[in-house]
């Protein structure tokens, strides 16, 4: 038995936001602003952008004006959770009421696609989303 070797398997590779941070050479904070975008390194990861080039946020969320549709992406990370918020004309800029919450499920790291429909008929209304 003094002969027996033990090998060490390597650990293995980094995935989801810890392989994003080796990729780019990032602290680690998610709160940091890599490029200074105004976008900070967890919202470039969720939004799947580049957190060193300050053009390239990644897939910003649209409004299908035709159809009410509020469409964004999310990357396959199961511990990202978005929030859509809204509210309705210019007044109370502080008074956002939650539409909806996503907790991704997937952890495919993939950017995966969701749709809130607001409708057409809901006259002015103001979108965000709110990345944890």
């Amino acid at each position: 038995m003094d002969n027996l070797l033990v090998k060490r398997l390597p650990a293995p590779p980094p995935v989801g936001w810890e392989a994003f941070i080796e990729d780019y050479g990032l602290s680690g904070v998610k709160t940091d602003h890599s490029d200074s975008d105004g976008l900070n390194d967890w919202g470039e990861y969720v939004l799947g952008g580049d957190p060193t080039n300050s053009g390239y946020k990644g897939q910003l969320p649209v409004f299908e004006g035709a159809t009410g549709d509020y469409i964004y992406w999310l990357i396959g990370d199961t511990n990202v959770t978005a929030t859509v918020m809204d509210r309705d004309g210019m007044e109370g800029w502080h008074s956002w009421e939650t539409n909806s919450t996503v907790s991704v499920t997937e952890a495919n790291g993939e950017m995966n696609s969701y749709t809130n429909h607001f409708g057409t008929d809901d006259g002015i209304k103001f979108m965000k989303l709110m990345i944890d």
